[in-house]
């Protein structure tokens, strides 16, 4: 699987998870949302909207 790496911002803080939301690379009028361990997102200071740079496998 090769790595990708996509912009997208903090959508909500959920407890000690961030929710972020990218462009879907595959169906490039849709959006995703990724839920990541809230300490990984900008060394545990994420807030909401805040930009992010992720790693998607595909």
């Amino acid at each position: 699987m090769a790595e990708k790496k996509v912009n997208g911002n903090v959508d909500r803080i959920e407890g000690d998870v961030a929710v972020v939301v990218i462009r879907d690379p595959k169906n490039s009028g849709a959006t995703k949302e990724i839920y990541l361990p809230k300490n990984q997102v900008n060394n545990g200071k994420a807030k909401e909207g805040d930009p992010v740079t992720v790693v998607i496998k595909e």
